[in-house]
């Protein structure tokens, strides 16, 4: 009703991972809606420790994904263009502040 979603819902579960290393599927996130909820469910949940993902060395190609592959040969069997990119436009009334926008 806060204007959360599923990407917002992804950080916060990364965050609680990270802090409390408990990892909160995000089905939870949204059945528990309030952080009473959320915190009775990180006291009874097991502890999964919390792996930080390492830099790589710069490069100028690195290997792919299975999910890159797997679209990757969707595409080719398909030819489906460019459907799995997703753009958006945000329209905006009124006066623009362009330093604030790139914050």
């Amino acid at each position: 009703a806060l204007g959360g979603h599923s990407l917002k819902a992804t950080m916060l579960a990364s965050h609680i991972h990270k802090q409390f290393e408990v990892s909160v599927p995000l089905r939870s996130l949204f059945e528990r809606t309030t952080v009473e909820q959320q915190a009775a469910y990180i006291e009874q949940a097991e502890i999964q420790q919390y792996h930080r993902l390492e830099c790589v060395e710069e490069r100028e190609s690195y290997p792919l994904s299975s999910a890159q592959k797997r679209l990757y040969i969707l595409e080719q069997f398909e030819q489906m263009g460019t459907s799995y990119n997703i753009s958006e436009f945000i329209e905006v009334e009124g006066p623009l502040d362009v330093e604030r926008l790139r914050i």
